[in-house]
């Protein structure tokens, strides 16, 4: 007898069992062909933009080109390429001439955690022409958006339009070059322990656009070593003013420039028929503390 089986001898449901097996095995080898084939495609270079810093051009009747921005909406053809901290190299996978569309972010209320595009500043935009591995440096200009309106302006240079309230300490003007943030002047209050508190309000009363289809926001220079509150004072039809605190700043040893933004508070009182506002500050001079001192420039409310 021969010791060969043939595959007449095979029982016919181990031949059934063995299809799928060579199934399997050819799926395999087919998978680890295509992986092969896929390996070879080398992944595209990308290219690359610098951003260090945006440059803010105003114009009369804007004030001072300080501003604090802090990241930067990038736009590829069109594309999002993402939001990055200043200064950053982005990474764009593209090739040959682009346009790059760059927006302005900036911390709002302070807050690192809150970026947002700062809604009147224009854009910038660029002709670029990519090449892997190249980098591109951009150094970004932007301005006011012309539909930005300016309720006040207060730099402290030739007046003040912040008044204080019955009893409370008021704001001086000090031209120190070595305290001044820019300019010839600045703000300060100074508390102690005869004068421990302050409230200010603006002098005049401004109307501000309903909040749910408007912004609007407080920019400011400041530098205290005592916390102080931001005050929206809400002037109803017969003159009674509402005083709503919405932001507390902490202490800042050095100038640093905010964007408050009020368009939230100002939707509540649009709610209540209220669009008249002031805008105030107030603080009160902490128990452990002998002398506070918060200094002010380049107070600017903004809305569109």
């Amino acid at each position: 007898m021969s010791s060969t089986t043939q595959a007449a001898d095979v029982p016919l449901y181990m031949r059934l069992y063995s299809i799928p097996k060579l199934v399997l095995v050819i799926a395999s080898a087919m998978s680890i062909l295509a992986g092969f084939s896929a390996c070879d495609t080398p992944e595209p270079y990308p290219a690359y933009l610098h951003i260090d810093n945006f440059d803010l051009e105003t114009l009369a009747g804007e004030g001072s080109s300080s501003h604090n921005v802090t990241h930067v909406w990038a736009f590829v053809n069109g594309a999002s390429v993402g939001t990055y901290e200043l200064p950053t190299t982005i990474p764009v996978l593209a090739d040959g001439d682009s346009e790059v569309f760059l927006q302005a972010g900036v911390n709002s209320n302070g807050f690192s955690e809150v970026r947002t595009i700062y809604p009147f500043y224009s854009f910038d935009t660029y002709n670029v022409s990519f090449s892997p591995l190249d980098t591109t440096i951009l150094q970004p200009t932007l301005s006011y958006q012309s539909q930005a309106v300016f309720s006040f302006i207060n730099d402290f240079e030739v007046s003040n339009n912040l008044t204080p309230v019955v009893g409370s300490n008021g704001i001086s003007l000090i031209s120190d070059d070595e305290l001044v943030f820019e300019g010839s002047r600045s703000g300060l209050i100074q508390l102690d322990g005869a004068a421990n508190s302050f409230e200010l309000h603006t002098v005049d009363i401004y109307p501000l656009p309903n909040g749910t289809t408007n912004a609007s926001y407080l920019e400011l220079n400041y530098r205290c070593d005592i916390p102080f509150d931001v005050l929206v004072i809400g002037v109803d039809n017969f003159g009674l003013q509402i005083v709503q605190p919405i932001l507390t700043i902490n202490t800042k040893t050095t100038w640093n420039k905010l964007y408050v933004e009020l368009t939230d508070d100002v939707a509540i009182f649009s709610e209540n028929d209220i669009d008249l506002f002031k805008i105030g500050f107030r603080a009160a001079l902490p128990a452990d503390t002998e002398v506070g001192q918060i200094y002010f420039d380049n107070i600017k409310l903004v809305h569109n």
